[in-house]
């Protein structure tokens, strides 16, 4: 069940029922709400776009919240997921209604994400194995690239994904 429209998330639904998915918010998204809309943003924000998806959500007038993934689990890698990889997580939070599942079941084990365990503040323990991403090669990532925003291929438009 996916619809696509041209019309902007702004004339589709009422702005205090849309939620941006960005980074740099200082919300936690800590559970769904099914009267919300969540934006996937889908720019690749990094270098000389670094933090458009929230610059441009908050002049929107939209709430903004990230992915607590810092709370749950432990990357060595850089947190920055792939719109499926958010959409994803969020599909699998829905079911299990548990965060740590969800980042532990969809984010790729070659970001080397260690499960915190919350109980006893301390780290589970986890296979260190580098996947193949589905070209068959490891993730490459750039150092400066922000944390928990979704990209996409550099040939997307300066519009975000709509949801």
């Amino acid at each position: 069940g996916i619809t696509t429209d041209t019309r902007s998330y702004m004339d589709m639904f009422p702005k205090e029922r849309l939620v941006y998915l960005s980074a740099e918010s200082e919300e936690n998204l800590n559970e769904l709400n099914e009267d919300d809309i969540y934006i996937i943003g889908g720019l690749v924000d990094h270098n000389r776009l670094k933090g458009i998806c929230f610059d441009k959500a908050t002049s929107q007038g939209i709430r903004t919240a990230r992915l607590p993934i810092g709370e749950f689990m432990e990357l060595k890698n850089r947190k920055v997921l792939t719109v499926n990889q958010v959409y994803e997580i969020l599909l699998a939070f829905s079911v299990e209604k548990d965060w740590a599942k969800a980042f532990d079941t969809i984010i790729p084990k070659r970001k080397g994400g260690v499960l915190l365990n919350k109980a006893e503040g301390k780290e589970a323990e986890e296979g260190e194995e580098e996947v193949a991403d589905e070209e068959g090669s490891p993730e490459k990532m750039q150092e400066d690239e922000p944390i928990a925003e979704p990209e996409m291929s550099s040939n997307s438009t300066d519009k975000p994904a709509d949801s």
